[in-house]
This record gives structure tokens, C-alpha cells and sequence, in this order.
């Protein structure tokens, strides 16, 4: 899903109809371009990863939960990106 994120983002902000809206996002697209955008959002899920691994260690039902609300969470946003590129097509 983070991937998917990533790709659609691309997309959408080559339309030029768009932007980004997470202000942290946006900083680092500001600041390094397409790359730095790219960075921020793969430094973004390896910390979530690893925070999943230390929840693990401890209270694994716990992380599963964790895991599958990011997932959710991420499948919205791809979601609403994919609406957006259709309306931004039209």
C-alpha cells in the first residue's frame, strides 16, 4: 500500500491540479523535490516497521492490530487518490 501511495501521489502531482496536503510531506517535496518526497515517505514506513517489530516483541496481538490499521489506513488513501485521478481526468 505504501508503494501504491507513493505511485499515486507521483501521478497526482504530475496533473498539476493537485497537492500534497500532509504539511510534512509537503516540506520535504519542497525541499528535495519528487526525491525528497519519495524519502520522506520511505523513511515514513520503515519507522512503522520497525515499531511493529517492537510491539511484536511484546504484545503481538497488539501489533497485528497496529499493522492492520496502517494497511487500512493506507488503502483509504490510495482509494481517495484513485478518485481524485479520475476526477482530475475528467
Amino acid at each position: 500500500m505504501g508503494v501504491a501511495d507513493m505511485v499515486m501521489t507521483t501521478i497526482l502531482l504530475d496533473t498539476g491540479m493537485v497537492s500534497e496536503c500532509n504539511p510534512m510531506a509537503r516540506f520535504f517535496l519542497f525541499l528535495g523535490g519528487l526525491h525528497g518526497l519519495v524519502g520522506y515517505k520511505c523513511t515514513t514506513l520503515v519507522v512503522a516497521s520497525v515499531c511493529a517489530q517492537l510491539i511484536m516483541l511484546q504484545r503481538p496481538k497488539t501489533a497485528k492490530a497496529v499493522l492492520h490499521t496502517g494497511i487500512w489506513m493506507q488503502f483509504v488513501v490510495v482509494a481517495y487518490s484513485v478518485v481524485l485521478l479520475m476526477l482530475v481526468d475528467e
